[in-house]
């Protein structure tokens, strides 16, 4: 649950490694009015929960942050590149977004999304080099039940390793973003040490103000924008790689006095909420006018910015980076929900604190079982913990335990069942877990989303979402990708052909060697040459070469076909690339 009360942020104001200033009466007061219509009962629960957290974070500032300055050794020095606008990876970057799907869960009635792949073969965002940042701003939400939604959604986190939380628990079916970099054009560089300790800039001064060891501690007038980039030297003027840093608008100091004066309201604070002292927000907070505007923290008005960084090896001195004009550049793509809501009655796992809740698409709750946690969805109406399978059986709104071997779910809607052990014959089921379909396979392939099944005998069957069973003559093998309506396949003699999404054989069995299709194009191998062909089979070009080297990729993810040990190169066009 996002915090609600301003405890942490305060906190987190004076410890913090952010570029923010200092909170004003203004911004104290905008924390108040978030409590506005919060029920007071929330309101303790936040204190009470929070409040070891505090205690645990003013224990870092014993003794303050001189505790981490060293003395290092020349030869244990560590040093980084100086600061140099990189835009090399911005075009990259701006062409990367081709697949994008996220994960959806659910969680105390809100929902949990993580981003999975920029494109098929990247799982996240490419770096960027310094001077560049990004940004990503959601657009639209599209909801399975229609409603789309574009207000107050701007600030939802977009990860692409940790969960974040997305507003209500509803099925989400994809999400328009908007993708931003920009990128510093010119800059300022000003330089601060022992020998020039102050400089006026921007209508403000910069002051060094110590230097010791591994650590230097400068201030600037909180008129001064941030600087994008704070760079230590030695005493050569070798570019050091830093440790830590911290920026906040009190004095070093002062930070430990505060802090503990700040605890001790909210210890206090604490109290009176448990004691019931307030008959509604409303009073909480008039009080909370009355005594935190009394507060030192919030009465900082001195226009002083301090900055203490720490580095591994002397410094002597530092450069700060001040941008004067940037550039901007977006794309908007769309990300989708890689296990989606299908049937309009289908129910999805919510954990809450003492039961899974399962609910409905628009996030309405229909079955509840109490002591229940750790399952994770396989798909529809089946899910997994660490000792067992089970299906929701919703008429009876209990969970089944399935003792079975392994249970797998496809697009189709079809389930998966390995009764026992690994080799046995799969049984396939319905989402209410009924038998369905008059064969048993050894195996089930999913290749895009076809399903097929093979017995024991070697015989491929191409499955609908009723199990109907349509058999694939002369296929020995099937192939890992779906494109362009194509699939690779061979027989018997290892010969190459491709079938479409009905199972027809569209190009019939005679390549030695061939590739998926790409843009409607690929190459293959016959009568001892390679040849570009389309997807009825027609041949485009005859390149005379008989070996293939390898597949490359140019800027954009397009394939380049390479021949002769990179001799002769073609594009993804059948396009011979002149070097």
């Amino acid at each position: 649950m996002k915090k609600i009360l301003y405890i942490i942020t305060a906190l987190l104001a004076i410890v913090s490694c952010n570029k923010t200033q200092p909170k004003n009466n203004t911004e104290l007061n905008e924390f108040i009015s978030a409590l506005d219509n919060k029920p007071l009962d929330e309101i303790k629960e936040e204190v009470n929960s929070n409040i070891k957290q505090f205690e645990s974070m003013a224990k870092l500032f014993s003794g303050s942050f001189s505790n981490d300055i060293k003395t290092i050794d020349k030869e244990d020095e560590k040093y980084e590149e100086p600061f140099k606008v990189d835009t090399t990876g911005v075009h990259k970057a701006l062409n990367q977004f081709k697949n994008v799907t996220f994960s959806q869960t659910y969680s105390d009635y809100k929902s949990d999304l993580q981003f999975v792949g920029t494109n098929n073969d990247n799982k996240n965002p490419i770096k960027l080099g310094q001077g560049v940042t990004q940004t990503f701003i959601p657009k639209k939400i599209y909801y399975h039940d229609g409603e789309v939604r574009t207000d107050s959604i701007e600030d939802y986190g977009l990860d692409f390793h940790f969960t974040e939380k997305w507003g209500k628990a509803k099925a989400i079916d994809s999400i328009d973003i908007t993708f931003k970099v920009d990128y510093i054009k010119d800059y300022d560089v000003v330089e601060i040490s022992s020998d020039n300790p102050t400089v006026q800039y921007k209508g403000g001064e910069i002051n060094f103000v110590k230097a010791e060891g591994n650590y230097i501690y400068f201030t600037l007038s909180d008129t001064i924008a941030s600087p994008i980039k704070v760079q230590g030297h030695n005493e050569e003027g070798k570019v050091l790689d830093r440790s830590g840093y911290s920026n906040n608008g009190v004095a070093p100091d002062e930070q430990e006095d505060i802090l503990t004066e700040m605890l001790g309201y909210f210890k206090k604070l604490q109290k009176k909420l448990n004691d019931d002292d307030f008959k509604d927000t409303a009073e909480l907070q008039e009080y909370l006018k009355d005594n935190l505007s009394s507060i030192d923290f919030f009465n900082d008005n001195d226009g002083i910015f301090h900055k203490q960084y720490y580095y591994y090896g002397t410094v002597k001195s530092v450069k700060l980076f001040f941008k004067k004009d940037t550039k901007t550049e977006e794309t908007t793509f769309t990300a989708y929900n890689y296990q989606p809501i299908k049937e309009n009655d289908a129910l999805v796992a919510m954990q809450t604190e003492n039961a899974i809740v399962f609910i409905d698409s628009n996030g309405e709750p229909k079955i509840t079982i109490q002591g229940v946690g750790g399952l994770e969805n396989i798909g529809g109406n089946f899910y997994e913990d660490y000792n067992h399978f089970y299906h929701l059986n919703k008429a009876e709104e209990k969970l089944d335990t399935l003792l079975v071997y392994s249970v797998e779910a496809f697009s189709n809607g079809l389930i998966g069942i390995l009764p026992e052990q690994e080799s046995d014959n799969y049984t396939l089921v319905t989402q209410n877990n009924k038998p369905i379909g008059s064969n048993l396979y050894w195996q089930i392939k999913e290749v895009g989303n076809l399903l097929f099944g093979i017995t024991y005998d070697n015989k491929y069957y191409l499955l609908d979402e009723n199990a109907n069973a349509t058999l694939l003559p002369g296929i020995h093998k099937i192939y890992n990708n779906l494109a362009d309506d194509r699939i690779m396949v061979s027989n018997t003699n290892s010969k190459i052909g491709f079938i479409n999404n009905k199972g027809k054989l569209v190009i019939p069995f005679k390549y030695a060697d061939a590739k998926d299709f790409e843009d409607g194009i690929t190459v293959v191998e016959f009568n001892n040459t390679y040849k570009f062909i389309d997807t009825n089979g027609k041949v485009l070009v005859d390149t005379k070469e008989d070996d293939l080297d390898f597949l490359k990729e140019d800027e954009n993810k397009k394939r380049i076909y390479s021949f002769n040990y990179g001799k002769v190169k073609y594009n993804y066009k059948g396009e011979v690339i002149e070097e």
